[in-house]
């Protein structure tokens, strides 16, 4: 009854444990993670779903089964995969360099309670902080990259905008320009010696200057709807 009971819960389990690789030896690592790290409750199980077999491969799949149905197993198998992760990290590096440093007796401590309460080592926390360190680093890094990409847009789109005032009011001043010319040229040929009203002169500048902002201003406009939205 004990094995059918097993061979239901390997069967209806959703979860084919394919991160557990046979190769290489990790089950043997993972069923010696397992009987070193479980806590009383945890080895109770671990020991029933076992049944007395000899530890292998599918014994220590079994058994991973088994433990995923209860919350508490659930939690002790996230451990264990954090845990395997950082061991094949281990196994990865050829050169390794121990490390010797003094920690506040308070640090100490907190480490110590922390490693007993989650059933790691010291060296597992220390390792799993500096890796979370060095995602924070890269997101960190990944922001400062995306607002600088963004002030760069915002800098391009206040130069596109400039120039598209000085295209218009050039090109608005080259008209005036030729039209004063001719003026000019037409009152000499026609009337020699002609006194301009300097008064009328003036606020026909103006009225002149005042279309010329006006055109200015549309321009901008114009360019402003064309610019891409950040």
């Amino acid at each position: 009854m004990l094995q059918t009971g097993l061979r239901e819960v390997a069967v209806t389990s959703v979860d084919k444990v394919r991160w557990l690789r046979k190769e290489g030896g990790e089950w043997k690592w993972a069923y010696e993670y397992m009987k070193r790290n479980a806590h009383r409750r945890i080895k109770i199980r671990i020991n029933y779903a076992q049944n007395k077999r000899q530890p292998s491969h599918e014994t220590c799949l079994d058994v991973i089964r088994y433990l995923g149905e209860t919350e508490d197993g659930r939690d002790f198998i996230r451990r264990l995969r954090d845990s395997l992760r950082q061991y094949r990290k281990r196994r990865s590096t050829t050169d390794r360099t121990v490390c010797t440093f003094t920690l506040p007796t308070k640090t100490k401590k907190r480490l110590s309670s922390t490693a007993k309460a989650l059933n790691v080592s010291e060296s597992s926390i220390v390792t799993t902080v500096l890796d979370q360190t060095e995602k924070l680093l890269d997101e960190y890094r990944r922001r400062e990259e995306n607002m600088h990409e963004i002030q760069r847009k915002k800098l391009q789109q206040r130069i596109n905008l400039l120039q598209a005032k000085h295209h218009e009011a050039m090109r608005q001043i080259q008209k005036l320009a030729t039209r004063l010319s001719i003026w000019e040229l037409a009152m000499k040929a026609e009337h020699p010696g002609t006194v301009v009203d300097q008064e009328r002169l003036d606020s026909a500048a103006k009225e002149k200057t005042k279309d010329i902002s006006k055109v200015i201003k549309q321009a901008v406009s114009q360019s402003t709807l064309l610019l891409p939205r950040t």
